[in-house]
Parts: C-alpha cells; sequence; structure tokens
C-alpha cells in the first residue's frame, strides 16, 4: 500500500499450471465454513482447485462437539488457518491451525472476556488483524492487530472510532488493513476505509463509497485492489460484488459474476486475478454456495464437489505458487 498515494511494494509472481487427467494441480486453496455436516455448528473445510476448472475437497479443522467455526483467513500457500470459533455459553475467539500438520496452534494473550472474529493474515502470518469488542480503545467494535512473533497487540493509531470499525483485511505484507466502518462523517451509512501502518493514516479511497453501505472488504496482496459487497441502485440483484482499484479511483467490470440474487463475502486472491464469494441464486447446490470467478477469463468457474445441499459460506482464497 502507500503512505500517502504510492502503493505497497508487494510483487507476487503468478504462474498457471494444470495437468490434464490427473488430480489438479492446487494452484489455489479455497477455505470455506459449510453447514454440510452439522445443521447446528458449522466447520471449516479445505479445497485445492487448479484456476481452471478442476478440484478435489482437502480436508477440514477438526471440529469441537459445540463448537462453530467461521470466517477462514490462508496464508500465502494454505500453511496457515485462522478462523472465528464459537463454543455454546462462550465467547467468539480466534483460533490458528496448521493445515500441514493439522493441529492447532497457540495464540498466547488473546481471547479473555471479550468477543474476537473475523481474522485477517499477512501472507507470512506474522501478523493478524480482526475485530474486537470493547478492547482498549473507541467503544463499540474495534479493529485490533496481533504480532504473533511478539505476541501481543499492536497499536493502530488514527484507525479506530467511536463508531463500529469492523470487517479488517489485510495486505500481504501486513501494511495495509481495509475495514468497514460506520463512523460519521461518511457517504453512507457503511462505509470502506484503508489504513497504512507506514503512515499511521487513512487513505484516501475517492470513488469508492456510496451512500447506501459498502461492507466486506478483501484486499489484495500489493493492496491496489478492493473487492467488497454492497447495495446500489445499479447493481444485478439485491446484493453484489464490485472491485476498486486505487491506482484510479475507479470500479473494475466483474462481467458475469453477480445474479439476481444477492452476492456477498467476497475474497480475493493475492495476485487480483481470482475472487471467491457466496451467492444464494437458484441454480446452486444449496441455499447459499461458494462460486469462483476468473477475472482473466471473465467468467465464473467450475467447482466441483465444493459445495453441498446445505449453507456453504465465508470463504477466503489463496495461490499455491
Amino acid at each position: 500500500m502507500r503512505a500517502s498515494a504510492s502503493i505497497c511494494t508487494t510483487v507476487l509472481l503468478v504462474t498457471l499450471v494444470s495437468v490434464l487427467g490427473a488430480e489438479p494441480v492446487p494452484r489455489l486453496v479455497i477455505a470455506i465454513s459449510s453447514y454440510r455436516e452439522d445443521l447446528g455448528y458449522p466447520r471449516v473445510y479445505f479445497y485445492r482447485h487448479d484456476g481452471v476448472g478442476a478440484g478435489v475437497p482437502a480436508g477440514n479443522i477438526e471440529p469441537g462437539t459445540t463448537r462453530s467455526d467461521h470466517r477462514p483467513a490462508l496464508t500465502m500457500g494454505g500453511r496457515l488457518c485462522a478462523s472465528t470459533q464459537e463454543v455454546v455459553g462462550k465467547l467468539s475467539q480466534i483460533a490458528l491451525w496448521d493445515v500441514e500438520s493439522k493441529k492447532a496452534l497457540p495464540l498466547p494473550k488473546l481471547g479473555g472476556e471479550v468477543a474476537d472474529l473475523g481474522p485477517s493474515l499477512s501472507a507470512d502470518g506474522a501478523w493478524l488483524v480482526f475485530s474486537t469488542w470493547r478492547r482498549q480503545g473507541p467503544a463499540g467494535w474495534n479493529v485490533a492487530l496481533y504480532n504473533r512473533s511478539a505476541e501481543k497487540l499492536e497499536e493502530l493509531p488514527g484507525l479506530n472510532s467511536d463508531a463500529d470499525d469492523r470487517m479488517p483485511s489485510m495486505s500481504a505484507d501486513g501494511r495495509c488493513i481495509a475495514f468497514a466502518s460506520s463512523r460519521p462523517g461518511g457517504a453512507g451509512l457503511s462505509d470502506l476505509y484503508l489504513y497504512d501502518r507506514q503512515a499511521a493514516a487513512l487513505v484516501p479511497l475517492p470513488g469508492l463509497n456510496g451512500p447506501t453501505s459498502e461492507v466486506e472488504p478483501t484486499i489484495s496482496g500489493d493492496g491496489r485492489l478492493i473487492a467488497f459487497a454492497a447495495v446500489r441502485p445499479e447493481g444485478a440483484g439485491q446484493l453484489d460484488i464490485y472491485l476498486y482499484d486505487r491506482t484510479n479511483g475507479r470500479l473494475v467490470p466483474l462481467p458475469g459474476l453477480n445474479s439476481l440474487a444477492p452476492e456477498q463475502a467476497p475474497a480475493i486472491t493475492a495476485d487480483g486475478r481470482y475472487l471467491a464469494f457466496v451467492s444464494e441464486r437458484l441454480e446452486g447446490a444449496g441455499h447459499r454456495d461458494v462460486y469462483l470467478y476468473d477475472r482473466q477469463a471473465g467468467k465464473l468457474l467450475p467447482t466441483p464437489k465444493l459445495n453441498s445441499e446445505r449453507d456453504d459460506v465465508d470463504p477466503a482464497v489463496i495461490l499455491t505458487d
């Protein structure tokens, strides 16, 4: 991202690889929350996709008996997965899962007598940003930043307000944080903001926010692109996915992505090419399903065995190469 108007310098190289007639090369990893095995308690599942049209299920986080797992986030390559965990009768907490070794990892000094949810990770997993209820700072929902190596929360001067600040998404290098806020002075009921940790200041986003509500931001690895959900008069349906390019302050067309049904919960790959999102369109496997959109091809991609007859939500998507 940038201190004033420059973009974060993270560079991510992309190589398209697929194997015809064999198990797909795992170019993408998608994590979702799904009710497929338990109507009361969703679990986090992993899925590998070749970036073209083939994919296979790839395991899940070990479930709890009375625990809901949702809103997963992944590091680059898919080694670590952070998620929100809610045990019946307790406040929601952030959990970290090592996908390769299939075990939970500690997050010292997090948790306690406050609710934490909606994590986002830097590419290397060193930084973890999330929404928290009434930690030190203004009242309501705040954005909090956890330093895993130092095992402590870091200050975010100038980010939080006395309104609700939530739904953070972090750039690959951990410098930039996009988030939603209901603070006074915005264009609508909920607006999107961008915080530059190096400058310790908000970065202008001209032309992004409208008079209704913008929510659920997801930021590309270099901080250039921000995808989000919004209700707008010019939209295709009740709730649509939009993509904003910071370099020119304009929305990027997404032909074939939105439908007459609600679309929400976008997740963008670090290179900005792929978007995973949730839709309630009628042709899906269940009431809510996860879809994968390729901006380069300008179309939705097949995702065999990704969705179930029950709700599949909260996608996260990353590149493995």
